[in-house]
């Protein structure tokens, strides 16, 4: 947001509404993903917010502040979409339960390291890579968790019907 012109105050404001706004995100994962199925609600979760990142990177025609509120406010709306369904990818793979104790442990590892490794590509005040780096593990992520349902529904066993 600043890298586009904003004051920090601003950038902060919207920051704030759409973490606000970002837990109407997980209310709305048990509805959609029941209308549409886990796999298809996670890739237009996923999908969104490569979008997001995706409209950052670039010369920007747009007004900033529009631009910055609807991408900050959409990205987060998405990232607490999808980590109720991310989650469940957790439980799902282990019938033991024990595993989803580490989910927690396993995103503390992405907000440790991430940081570290934006700030080593920012470069002159262009945020590109970071970007890109978003949409890298996004597309990784998203992968991972279509192989897992894919797998886990051809394991479910097809019940006959009288």
């Amino acid at each position: 947001g600043v890298n586009l012109g904003l004051g920090s105050a601003e950038v902060g404001d919207l920051l704030g509404i759409g973490f606000a706004i970002s837990g109407l995100g997980s209310l709305a994962t048990p509805w959609l993903s029941r209308y549409t199925g886990r796999a298809a609600a996670l890739t237009v979760a996923m999908t969104a917010q490569v979008t997001t990142m995706a409209v950052l990177i670039g010369d920007f025609t747009l007004d900033a502040y529009l631009l910055y509120a609807t991408t900050s406010i959409v990205f987060q709306f998405f990232w607490s979409f999808s980590l109720p369904l991310l989650m469940d990818q957790f439980n799902r793979v282990d019938d033991t339960g024990r595993f989803i104790v580490l989910c927690a442990s396993a995103f503390k590892v992405g907000e440790i390291a991430g940081p570290p490794l934006a700030a080593a590509l920012i470069a002159e005040g262009n945020y590109s890579e970071v970007l890109w780096l978003g949409i890298g593990c996004m597309a990784v992520t998203l992968l991972m968790a279509l192989t897992t349902e894919r797998r886990q529904s051809a394991a479910i066993p097809v019940m006959a019907t009288a």
